[in-house]
């Protein structure tokens, strides 16, 4: 029975620092905008109606199955920039160039080429992207190559959704912005 216990007690320990080591955001804080246009933005589980509205016009559109949904889904293309639609509805997106920016509608945006504010505590060197504290370390994620990153879980109302984005940086400057959906 200890040894039950002990182990609840460990799990349970693990489950909770673990969550609170988890960055969280808002997904309303992280949606996509024309470059300068930020009255209106379009957001995880908006339709392609009005990614047609916010967005325009895409410059290529593709179907490709999804082994993980085992359904078709819809790529619309904006320049290097990439939107997965599922069912009619934004499942994820991911931004590689400065046509599309990320943020709030009317409020605060950023965009690929933004730059890390870099802080140095005695040795230690850390970095900040607006209010989100950013790892530096350098990997490899979606076959790209970074020097900082940082993994933001979005909430709705405050509550946890299986939805992350990502954000990779390149000796001090965001190079990608991907959401990822878990399977």
């Amino acid at each position: 029975m200890r040894i039950k216990l002990s182990l609840l007690f460990a799990i349970l320990s693990f489950s909770w620092a673990t969550a609170q080591d988890t960055l969280t955001g808002d997904v309303k804080s992280f949606g996509l905008m024309k470059a300068g246009a930020t009255q209106k933005a379009l957001y995880l589980g908006d339709s392609s109606e009005q990614a047609l509205k916010i967005l325009g016009k895409p410059t290529q559109t593709e179907t490709l199955y999804s082994e993980v949904d085992d359904a078709m889904m819809e790529v619309w293309t904006y320049h290097q920039s990439k939107l997965y639609f599922l069912k009619n509805a934004l499942k994820d997106f991911t931004i590689s160039d400065t046509h599309l920016w990320v943020g709030k509608a009317r409020g605060e945006t950023f965009k690929i080429g933004d730059k890390l504010l870099m802080q140095r505590k005695g040795n230690t060197k850390t970095a900040l992207f607006y209010h989100y504290p950013v790892t530096i370390e350098k990997g490899r994620s979606r076959n790209i190559d970074y020097t900082e990153s940082c993994a933001i879980t979005f909430t709705i109302n405050g509550h946890w959704c299986e939805n992350f984005i990502e954000l990779l940086f390149k000796d001090g400057v965001l190079i990608n912005v991907g959401t990822f959906t878990p399977a």
